[in-house]
C-alpha cells in the first residue's frame, strides 16, 4: 500500500489560489499607482489635451486655408495663360488671314499670279509668342493639342519667312529685271509675256516662291482654325463657369 505522503487534491487547489492570489495582487500593485496618478491629474490631462487638440485643429485648418489659396492663385494663373494662349493664336490666325485675302487671294486663279502677286513689307516674326512652359498643367490630358499648338506656332513663323524671301526676291530681282527689259523693248511688256525678257532662273523661282507661299498660308490658316475650336473646347471644359472671348467673331465684324 502507499503512505500518505502525497499532497492530496485540496492541498493542490490551495497552491494554485495562492499563485492566483500572487498573481492579482501584483497587477494590483502595478495599476493602482496608475489609477492614482489619472485621479490626481486627470483635470491637468484634459487641459492639456484640450490644449494640444486645438492646436492640431489650428495648424490643420490653417494649412487646408493656406493650400486653398495656394489652389486659387495656381487656378487664376492658369487661367490666364489660357486666355493668353487664345488671345495669341487669335492675334496671328487674324495676321495670316488679312495677308492672304490682301495679298494673295486676289491673284489665287491667275496663270500669271507668279508675277502679278505685288512684293508685300518685311513682317516681323517677333510677334506675341506662346510660353509653353506655362501651359504644362494641360500636358497629361492635353498633351497632343499642345503639340498641335507648337506646330501652329512655326507654321506662322514659316509662312511668314516664306512671303518675306518671295517679297525680297521680288524686289531684288525681279523689278530690276523688269524695267531692264522694258528699257529694251518697245514691245508692251506685262506679266503675261514678261518671263519671254527675263532670265530664266529669275521666272522659275518666282513661280516657286509664289506657289510656297499659297501652300504655306492655306496649311497655316487651316491649323489656326482647327487649334482655335480645340483650344476653346479645352477651355470650357477645364472652366465651364468662365467666359472666353471669342476674337474670331471680332475681328470679323471689325
Amino acid at each position: 500500500m502507499l503512505d500518505g505522503n502525497f499532497p492530496s487534491n485540496n492541498n493542490v487547489m490551495s497552491y494554485e489560489s495562492i499563485e492566483i492570489n500572487i498573481m492579482i495582487s501584483e497587477l494590483v500593485s502595478f495599476f493602482c499607482p496608475l489609477f492614482k496618478f489619472f485621479e490626481e491629474y486627470s483635470e491637468s490631462l484634459v487641459k492639456y489635451s484640450s490644449m494640444g487638440l486645438a492646436s492640431f485643429l489650428g495648424a490643420y485648418f490653417a494649412f487646408k486655408f493656406n493650400t486653398r489659396l495656394a489652389d486659387k492663385k495656381e487656378i487664376k494663373e492658369q487661367l490666364e495663360e489660357l486666355r493668353k494662349a487664345i488671345f495669341c493664336i487669335s492675334i496671328k490666325s487674324n495676321k495670316l488671314r488679312s495677308i492672304y485675302k490682301q495679298v494673295l487671294a486676289p491673284h489665287k486663279e491667275k496663270s500669271t499670279r507668279w508675277c502679278s502677286v505685288p512684293s508685300y513689307h518685311q513682317i516681323s516674326n517677333n510677334q506675341m509668342n506662346i510660353d509653353f512652359s506655362n501651359l504644362g498643367f494641360l500636358q497629361s490630358k492635353y498633351g497632343r493639342e499642345l503639340i498641335e499648338l507648337h506646330v501652329c506656332e512655326e507654321s506662322f513663323i514659316v509662312a511668314v519667312s516664306a512671303l518675306n524671301e518671295r517679297s525680297k526676291f521680288h524686289l531684288e530681282k525681279l523689278q530690276p529685271a523688269q524695267e531692264k527689259a522694258l528699257s529694251k523693248s518697245e514691245e508692251n511688256i506685262n506679266c503675261n509675256n514678261l518671263h519671254e525678257h527675263i532670265d530664266m532662273a529669275i521666272f522659275e523661282l518666282m513661280k516657286t516662291n509664289t506657289n510656297s507661299c499659297y501652300t504655306i498660308f492655306e496649311s497655316a490658316i487651316d491649323k489656326y482654325e482647327k487649334i482655335q475650336i480645340k483650344l476653346s473646347e479645352i477651355s470650357k471644359e477645364i472652366y465651364p463657369k468662365e467666359k472666353f472671348l471669342n476674337y474670331q467673331e471680332i475681328f470679323e465684324k471689325t
